[in-house]
C-alpha cells in the first residue's frame, strides 16, 4: 500500500474483518510505503489504534486486545530513517532522524485484533518537532544524575 501525506496531519484508515480464522486472536502484518508530500521534514511518525474516524475518532484502551504485539513486541517494527521506537500497547512512535520532505520509506508494524472486534480504525500521524519524552523518562534521567552526584561525593570524601 502507499500512502501519501500531503499535509502534517493524521490519515484514519477503518478495517473491516471478516472473522474467517476463528482464531482468538490474528495478528496482521502492516507494510506500506510512505510518501512525504507535506512540505515539511517529519521529525516523528506515530501511529494510534481505536475505533471510528475523523473527530469521531476513540483511541484503544488497555487491555482490550486490541494492540501492537503487546506484550511480547517480537514482531518487525521498522519506520524509514527514524532509528528509535517506542511501543505501548496501542500506540507507538518513531523518531531519532528526519524524514524528509519529498520522499519515501518503508513503514512495518504488526497488529493483533481479538476474536470479537471486527471494526477497528488505524490513525497514522507526523510531527515537524521531536517527541517529548516521558515522565518515566525524565525521573530516570534525574534519578541517575542524583547518583552520580554521590558517586563523585563519596570519590572527594575518599581522598
Amino acid at each position: 500500500m502507499k500512502k501519501t501525506f500531503s499535509s502534517v496531519n493524521y490519515i484514519d484508515f477503518e478495517f473491516i474483518l471478516d472473522d474467517a480464522t476463528g482464531a482468538a486472536v490474528s495478528e496482521f502484518e502492516f507494510q506500506e510505503t510512505v510518501f512525504n508530500s507535506s512540505g515539511s521534514d517529519w521529525a516523528s511518525y506515530n501511529v494510534q489504534l481505536g475505533f471510528g474516524t475523523g473527530a469521531g475518532f476513540t483511541p484503544s484502551t488497555a487491555g482490550d486486545g486490541l494492540d501492537f504485539d503487546a506484550p511480547d513486541y517480537n514482531s518487525l517494527f521498522s519506520f524509514g530513517p527514524f532509528s528509535s521506537v517506542t511501543i505501548g500497547e496501542d500506540s507507538l512512535t518513531a523518531f531519532g532522524g528526519s524524514f524528509l520532505d519529498g520522499t519515501s520509506a518503508s513503514v512495518v508494524f504488526p497488529i493483533d485484533v481479538p476474536d470479537g472486534i471486527g471494526v477497528f480504525t488505524v490513525r497514522q500521524m507526523v510531527s515537524t518537532s521531536a517527541p517529548v519524552p516521558e515522565p518515566s523518562t525524565w525521573a530516570l534521567a534525574v534519578l541517575g544524575l542524583v547518583g552520580l552526584g554521590v558517586v563523585a561525593r563519596r570519590r572527594k570524601r575518599s581522598a
